[in-house]
């Protein structure tokens, strides 16, 4: 999967067929993550960096290094909002974006669906010739098996756990940090100074 392959299935097949405004939830893969503007890196040549340097109006001295103009680069780039091109598109037709936080794909329903139909596909594409045929109707009747229900059931789970984490989070702010005294001059260290002191005195 690529970022083109993704978004135009994302646009033809799923925005156009949303019949009302939806909040859509994504995670953070490469393909639903294609920046609308595109930044000037290190593999850039020093006169595209100057031009995106002219374009955004950020000052720069023209016998700077390549190395000093991706670093105004990439101080211009931090203070400015990333966008992507999913994130615009699903504002076009109507609806919003919501991205999970990096590493918390559990935080998803869309992760219990997959396991659930993935699974029906392993369980029963070993039985078939694996002709193409074969293949796509074992993934209609895997992703038959996830009737509004069996959604309804994994979402009130993914909010369980959600609502989990939020609680724990809480509690391990409240707690009040830990604070280690070192104390250097132990009775402990005292007497081991006194048996040097003695062994050099002998």
């Amino acid at each position: 999967m690529n970022a083109e392959l993704f978004e135009k299935w994302f646009e033809e097949s799923f925005l156009k067929k949303l019949a009302q405004p939806s909040i859509i939830v994504l995670d953070n893969a490469s393909y639903h993550t294609r920046k609308s503007e595109k930044i000037p890196r290190a593999s850039s040549t020093k006169e595209e960096i100057s031009n995106w340097l002219k374009m955004k109006n950020r000052p720069f001295g023209t016998a700077m290094f390549k190395a000093e103009l991706l670093e105004i680069v990439k101080n211009h780039s931090q203070a400015t909002i990333t966008k992507y091109v999913v994130d615009e598109m699903t504002l076009q037709y109507g609806h919003e974006v919501l991205r999970l936080p990096p590493y918390h794909c559990h935080f998803n329903p869309i992760e219990l669906v997959w396991g659930i139909s993935k699974k029906f596909y392993d369980d029963h594409i070993v039985g078939t010739p694996g002709r193409p045929e074969d293949v796509l109707k074992t993934w209609n009747d895997a992703l038959a098996k996830v009737t509004p229900d069996v959604w309804n059931r994994c979402v009130t789970h993914t909010e369980e756990i959600i609502k989990d984490t939020f609680n724990r989070e809480k509690i391990i702010d409240d707690v009040r940090a830990l604070v280690f005294t070192v104390n250097t001059g132990s009775d402990e260290e005292s007497d081991y100074l006194s048996e040097s002191d003695n062994d050099n005195d002998a």
